[in-house]
């Protein structure tokens, strides 16, 4: 991890992102281990590892998932056996991770939209945004 205290991230003040990064490296390597050789040990802390990335940054969440759902892809090509083992190794522990990240992600785009049809119903029905005056006579 001291690489990543150099890096220009840090220098920008994006702690968390950076933070969030170096966590989502130590659970690459949690999740390559729990795919070769599963531990119940392991899966809960693959789960509080996803929690505690979502709560940190969720790019770095986001590409966790990116990588685990390309190599899930692969697998599925080579053997559905193999992938099924995948699902219950390594998807399966960063559930909660995913779960919080859906609704993260769904609470930022469903949060506006509800807010703008509240303000369109309160004028009239003109949907003006926020932040904006109604410039039409």
């Amino acid at each position: 991890l001291a690489p990543m205290i150099h890096s220009w991230c840090v220098c920008l003040g994006l702690l968390d992102f950076s933070l969030g990064f170096a966590i989502a490296l130590g659970m690459v390597a949690l999740l390559v281990e729990q795919r070769r050789a599963p531990t119940t040990p392991r899966a809960v802390a693959l789960a509080l590892g996803s929690i505690l990335l979502w709560w940190v940054h969720l790019i770095p969440l986001f590409l966790l998932h990116v990588l685990v759902a390309v190599d899930l892809a692969v697998t599925t090509m080579r053997s559905r056996r193999e992938a099924r083992e995948l699902v219950s190794r390594c998807v399966l522990p960063i559930l909660p991770g995913s779960a919080l990240m859906a609704w993260s992600v769904l609470g930022q785009l469903l949060v506006p939209a509800a807010v703008r049809t509240a303000l369109g119903a309160s004028t009239g029905g003109g949907g003006v945004p926020l932040g904006f005056a109604s410039t039409s006579s």
